[in-house]
């Protein structure tokens, strides 16, 4: 029995995305299994935007001087060039 090209993509049922993507979980706010992971995520990324605000401020008060030396001598280097 001979069938026309592309007729088996008609009989064919669509696949939901969960069967085309295996192993994937969809995304969305239902799709959390635990809501409590998400929580753990801003407090870890608040907790790593502190550690990083305190450590550049300890690193400017110990080093600020040698940090604003530096600067002079790169600012008079260009203004000579320019």
């Amino acid at each position: 029995m001979a069938r026309r090209c592309g007729s088996w993509l008609s009989s064919r049922r669509p696949r939901p995305m969960l069967e085309v993507r295996a192993g994937m979980r969809p995304m969305g706010p239902s799709s959390h299994r635990n809501s409590g992971r998400t929580g753990q995520g801003i407090v870890e990324y608040g907790l790593m935007l502190g550690l990083t605000s305190v450590l550049t401020v300890v690193i400017l008060v110990f080093f600020g001087g040698t940090v604003a030396q530096v600067l002079a001598v790169v600012g008079g280097l260009i203004d000579k060039a320019g």
